[in-house]
């Protein structure tokens, strides 16, 4: 028999890309039920689903829950796109529902962990925060020009 306990959690991730996720990798000290009380650490990948029950209630249903291997890559642009590229993700990426979207960096994302029971002024200051500066007409000038020798797409 086989014990887990919990030891890290290494990684963590919000996404929101019309349904809203938590990616999570932790990592757990197994100990074997022997007279050498032997263990190793095994990292698991977790994907959060947040389910809206009405307007004041969630549910949180986990969709997949995995050991995963040092050398497993699976893709997740939810993780990579807002820095949390060290997050890992089974080899199948049907085995996750969240990440699929190549959405731009920061956009419907975020690396904070979000209270829902926040009031809604808080939650508008760390949307702002995200955004700021992107209204100033040189950030948008610089952002939308091309690199030199670059040719745009039709």
């Amino acid at each position: 028999d086989l014990a887990h306990e919990l030891k890290d959690v290494m990684n963590y991730q919000y996404i929101s890309e019309g349904h809203q996720y938590y990616h999570f990798n932790f990592t757990t000290k197994t100990k074997r039920a022997d007279a050498f009380g032997c263990g190793t650490n095994n990292l698991f990948f977790v994907e959060v689903e947040i389910k809206f029950v009405n307007e004041e209630d969630e549910k949180l249903v986990v969709s997949c829950f995995c050991m995963v291997k040092p050398n497993d890559n699976g893709y997740c642009y939810g993780c990579v796109n807002n820095g949390s590229v060290r997050m890992k993700h089974p080899n199948n990426a049907d085995a996750y529902a969240g990440g699929h979207l190549d959405l731009p960096l920061g956009c419907c994302s975020g690396d904070y962990w979000i209270d829902y029971e926040e009031d809604v002024k808080a939650e508008e200051d760390n949307i702002r925060y995200m955004y700021k500066g992107m209204d100033d007409p040189e950030f948008l000038k610089e952002f939308l020009t091309l690199p030199p020798g670059a040719t745009p797409i039709v």
